[in-house]
């Protein structure tokens, strides 16, 4: 009797564990199985690269601005933003107000204009740091033709006469003091002119970069770094290679005064500058 009472008891318990086995199978088992039907995280088996696209959805740029990447070493990529605008569509003008600076977007909206833009370089004072005429009135001093043919000099004219805009490379092409009713500025480096980069030797500073161009078919480019910063060189190298075909290009205030605001019928784009500026170039429509 006590031989089949442990054996007994001895079933009893191995049918006990098969029982509990089983529960484990069924319910920690299959919570196993479900931790790994769970999503994993996605893996980008394709980084964005030279030859690459993003599938990320972008926001509908308006039809006369591009967005173009570059890359250079140390892995840095640069997205410039290119606004292109035609002198049949747009007229131009300047404004300038040390009292009260700001970004381009409060520039744009302040002053009804469909594009703005970070213009001349300035002071502390937020006062004009080179030759500057709005208004009817100039400051800075025009320089003589031989100072204009100095390369490290402000050889790039920004003019504007009745509305349209003229980029002018003083060592080309020495100009008088602009009159009457003009608006204009001078600027430094000239990047491009006669459709070849100028800038021979690479400081190697990086910073954010603002220019206005020239393109083959006569039509005003607005270029800014939308992310990343270049030096001055590689900046107008790539200008040199771009399709408009840039024949001038002048360097405009750059770093923190960047900013770019362009606003269409159907949409609008933005580049916020992080420092407010006292002067822009604007564009309206015709």
């Amino acid at each position: 009797m006590g031989e089949r009472r442990r054996k007994s008891e001895v079933g009893s318990r191995n049918t006990a564990r098969a029982v509990l086995a089983f529960i484990i199978v069924v319910f920690f088992g299959a919570g196993c199985v479900e931790v790994n039907m769970q999503p994993k995280p996605a893996v980008n088996a394709n980084p964005i690269g030279q030859n690459a696209t993003s599938t990320t959805p972008k926001a509908v740029l308006p039809d006369n601005v591009t967005i173009r990447s570059a890359y250079y070493q140390n892995n840095r990529n640069v997205a410039y933003a290119v606004v292109k605008l035609p002198f049949e569509r747009y007229r131009f003008g300047l404004a300038n107000d040390p009292t009260a600076p700001k970004t381009a977007s409060a520039w744009r909206q302040s002053l009804g204009a469909v594009l703005a833009i970070n213009g001349a370089y300035f002071t502390e004072e937020m006062k004009p740091a080179g030759y500057f005429r709005v208004d009817g009135k100039a400051s800075g001093k025009w320089p003589d033709v031989k100072r204009q043919h100095e390369k490290s000099s402000y050889t790039g004219l920004v003019r504007i006469r009745d509305g349209r805009l003229a980029l002018i490379h003083l060592v080309d092409d020495p100009q008088t003091e602009p009159d009457g009713s003009d608006q204009a500025f001078l600027s430094f480096p000239t990047l491009v002119a006669n459709g070849k980069a100028l800038i021979e030797e690479d400081s190697q500073k990086l910073g954010r970069r603002t220019a206005l161009a020239t393109g083959a078919d006569g039509a005003t480019y607005a270029i800014v770094t939308q992310s990343g910063s270049v030096s001055l060189r590689e900046f107008a190298g790539w200008l040199a290679t771009q399709p408009e075909k840039f024949s001038i290009a002048v360097n405009l205030d750059g770093g923190s005064s960047t900013g770019l605001s362009f606003s269409s019928a159907t949409s609008s784009f933005d580049v916020p500058s992080i420092a407010p500026v006292p002067n822009v170039v604007a564009a309206y429509p015709r």
